[in-house]
């Protein structure tokens, strides 16, 4: 299998970063989805872990944040062209939305 090389203007950088994240999310597609995961997941898990140190850690409430937070840095991505694709945004806003609902069901 040959090695696509990136075009010369981009793998000097002076098109912009955005450019080289748009090229390297078209030949690695579950990149910048799953950048987007590990931010949900270490601002819930150190949010969560900074409030149980002080008394009790609320795991819903903490899931919601880090949710939204993902879906709104995942909607501005979307405005990139090929950066993130409209089914990972669905995704996104969809756990978002689960998030907040488990969050309101869940009676802490």
């Amino acid at each position: 299998m040959p090695y696509n090389l990136p075009p010369p203007n981009i793998t000097n950088g002076t098109a912009g970063i955005d450019q080289v994240l748009v090229y390297e999310s078209g030949q690695v597609p579950f990149l910048i989805p799953g950048l987007l995961f590990f931010i949900m997941v270490v601002i819930m898990a150190g949010g969560y872990y900074h409030q149980e140190r002080k008394g009790k850690g609320n795991g819903p409430m903490w899931l919601s944040i880090s949710s939204f937070v993902v879906g709104v840095l995942a909607f501005i991505l979307f405005l990139i062209p090929g950066m993130i694709s409209l089914e990972m945004l669905v995704i996104f806003v969809a756990i978002s939305i689960c998030a907040a609902l488990f969050f309101l069901l869940s009676g802490n």
